[in-house]
């Protein structure tokens, strides 16, 4: 299959034909016709879409009013809907190269995967709460049938994975040089062939109410997780906190363990941060004295890894606020009206456990600008439902919605209007200073030998963001580990009998971390 995007240029007499031509030429792959009435063509490989998606994004904004202008997606005409979601892929394929940790970029949460973060439409995982369990095929466990007295699920995997290879070709996602389908098979080729039911099953049937003769028939049609609707029955609040967080701090409230000194780098917009969010849930009196509305909505822009999300779960930590984090498409589903009571739902949870601080993770990915053509969009109602919640947000007492995002130029500008995202905060990358101190905070439980010169160290960290830093500090003990002792025969040892004594991670460690970091950089440059 192809993984091209071919555009094809008509020779117009508009005014705005040199400078496009100006960008085309700057691709590889440009013809320029000899023939007077043929078009220019261009046609742009994933290797090139993977770091200039941008320039092809506003290349073809500029020419597709003009007649003639075609646009081909791997063989198929498309348009600009089309062409987005293709760029949105290939820019997330430039992520995964840029990233720190390039292997976890695509699975950083196993439960939503199958090998890529953008096939979302089936999840890997199991439901939290029992209204998700209405999405029918919305989890790989809808995929099945009975046996012939339903006490026998046979999970139907290649319907599965031909749901999967349908989701990857309409989103594009099979043109992402990462992507691979043999990876997405061996996910589903681990999940159980058949489950079975019964009163000692962890699952049981579900049921779906029909009509016949003015009597109701209840039909099997498929099944679910018996721990949900045990535990979790009714509407319940939406929180996509982690499992991990929950057993820690209880049903009821989760509040994150980061507090301001875990985070280094940031010091300069510490004092400003409190100033805005914390004070005002901290002491909402004093605010009402004053007679002003604190700011109830909060932008944290900047690059990645620069301490973002952290700064909002120390700000939850400080005032034992009740933190709901949301990574924007996972509020998502293909059912007409359940994305927006997702939202909703986090607002609800919000104003019970007040405090609250509500965090939107990368708020980009679904607060996009909307144009006329996109209006009677999916992703367009959604971001009208979190208008609306944030006019609202007047009768919330104390909770603050902070949202994070290294694109601000994207976000729709309603969001920005006061009363809304009104108040931005940028997040810049640290200063020397700051490189110091974040290096610090993640090697002050490392056995560092004598030989450790942190200032020459982060000396050659300056411009590093806090992701690449905490990079070298992990990558610098990894070094040291591999250095001291055979791996393979490590593994085969047990633990009693290993000294640890001779772990001592040195300056060369760290050295050879930051020339990983470095050729990463000049790859990618």
């Amino acid at each position: 299959m192809s993984t091209e995007i071919e555009l094809s240029i008509p020779k117009t007499s508009s005014s705005n034909l040199a400078k496009v031509l100006a960008i085309a030429r700057t691709f590889e792959a440009f013809t320029d016709p000899s023939q007077k009435h043929h078009p220019y063509r261009l046609v742009v490989g994933p290797d090139e879409l993977c770091t200039r998606h941008r320039d092809l994004e506003q290349l073809y904004m500029m020419a597709r009013s003009w007649k003639g202008t075609q646009l081909r997606i791997s063989g198929r005409l498309g348009d600009m809907s089309a062409l987005r979601k293709a760029l949105t892929v290939f820019e997330c394929a430039d992520q995964r190269t840029n990233a720190v940790i390039p292997e976890n970029f695509c699975q950083p949460n196993h439960e939503h995967g199958w090998g890529c973060k953008r096939l979302t439409m089936i999840q890997e995982g199991l439901p939290r709460y029992s209204y998700e369990m209405d999405r029918g095929y919305g989890y790989w466990f809808g995929f099945g049938s009975f046996n012939e007295d339903s006490t026998v699920w046979h999970v139907d995997k290649k319907k599965l994975l031909d749901a999967l290879s349908r989701e990857a070709s309409s989103g594009h996602v099979d043109m992402c040089p990462y992507y691979k389908p043999s990876v997405v098979e061996e996910h589903v080729n681990a999940l159980p062939d058949s489950i079975e039911l019964g009163e000692s099953s962890s699952w049981i049937i579900r049921f779906e109410e029909k009509y016949d003769n003015s009597t109701i028939q209840k039909v099997p049609i498929g099944i679910k997780p018996r721990e949900v609707d045990d535990h979790h029955g009714g509407r319940q609040s939406f929180s996509l906190s982690t499992q991990e967080d929950e057993e820690a701090h209880g049903r009821n409230r989760n509040i994150p363990a980061v507090s301001f000194s875990d985070i280094g780098g940031v010091d300069e917009m510490i004092g400003l941060v409190r100033e805005v969010i914390e004070l005002p849930l901290k002491h909402p009196a004093l605010f009402k004295h004053l007679g002003i509305a604190h700011h109830k909505g909060i932008l944290l822009y900047g690059p990645p890894g620069c301490g973002k999300t952290l700064i909002a779960k120390a700000i939850a930590n400080e005032i034992q606020a009740h933190f709901v984090s949301i990574r924007g498409p996972e509020l998502f589903t293909k059912w007409f009206g359940q994305s927006e009571e997702n939202l909703r739902a986090v607002f609800d949870e919000a104003r019970q456990f007040a405090p609250s601080v509500i965090f939107f993770d990368e708020i980009d990915a679904i607060a996009q600008k909307r144009s006329g053509e996109e209006s009677i969009r999916h992703e367009s109602v959604f971001v009208n439902q979190l208008l609306t919640l944030m006019d609202g947000m007047e009768t919330y007492e104390n909770v603050c919605v902070i949202a994070s995002t290294n694109r601000p130029e994207l976000l729709d500008e309603a969001i920005m209007r006061p009363g809304r995202f009104d108040y931005t905060l940028e997040i810049k990358r640290p200063s020397l200073e700051g490189c110091r101190k974040i290096f610090k905070i993640h090697t002050r439980e490392m056995p560092l030998g004598p030989s450790v010169d942190t200032d020459h160290i982060t000396s050659q960290m300056l411009g590093f963001t806090g992701a690449e830093i905490a990079f070298v500090a992990r990558e610098g003990a990894y070094n040291c580990l591999r250095r001291c002792a055979d791996v393979g025969d490590l593994i085969t040892q047990d633990e009693s009998t290993v000294s640890f004594d001779s772990f001592i991670v040195e300056q060369c460690d760290f050295e050879k971390a930051l020339k990983r970091i470095e050729q990463n950089q000049k790859k990618n440059a």
